[in-house]
């Protein structure tokens, strides 16, 4: 199994990385009315790859937890 350590680093890497990304996601850009559809595609996808690193690291600090604790 991975050591705690590294595991630590990775959550602070995937909540950086999640935050990052919906803030990305949410730029001024997005709200122009001229844009096209593919940009709008775009920003939604960014958004969900926010969400699946903040999720991944709600498991990985999950996997912390369990071992700390047991």
């Amino acid at each position: 199994m991975k050591r705690p350590r590294l595991l630590k680093f990775r959550i602070v890497v995937s909540v950086a990385m999640g935050v990052f990304l919906l803030i990305e996601s949410t730029n001024a850009n997005f709200l122009r009315p001229a844009m096209e559809s593919r940009a709008i595609f775009v920003h939604i996808v960014v958004a969900l790859l926010g969400v699946a690193f903040l999720a991944q690291a709600a498991i990985l600090g999950e996997k912390v937890t369990r071992k700390t604790l047991s």
